[in-house]
């Protein structure tokens, strides 16, 4: 029997279940794609973090040596927006995870 001979009301719900069913697809994309989004931003900060562990500090305490690497002035003019870009980093991550929840993890 096809949905056209089922009659009208057959028809009707069998829009409606495709209609909820690509609405569930439709979330769960986007479900997947904010957790993405979320992990990509940790990443993205943990190198952050990194880069300051491992070069912004090393070359400030440098240069307080009588034989620095680089300048003061020469650190803060190469890593200029760094600390704005770090903060705003860290403050998108912390909203990310409020929203979404901090253990989301893409599939």
């Amino acid at each position: 029997m096809s949905a056209e001979d089922a009659g009208p009301a057959s028809t009707s719900s069998g829009t409606l279940l495709g209609v909820a069913q690509a609405q569930q697809r439709t979330m769960a994309r986007r479900t997947q794609i904010a957790a993405e989004i979320l992990d990509t931003e940790r990443t993205y900060v943990d190198g952050l973090a990194l880069i300051e562990k491992l070069f912004i500090t090393p070359l400030l305490a440098s240069a307080q040596q009588p034989s620095p690497i680089l300048s003061r002035k020469e650190v803060r003019q190469l890593f200029a927006n760094f600390p704005d870009i770090i903060m705003l980093s860290k403050e998108l991550l912390s909203q990310l995870e409020a929203r979404l929840g901090a253990n989301a993890q893409p599939p």
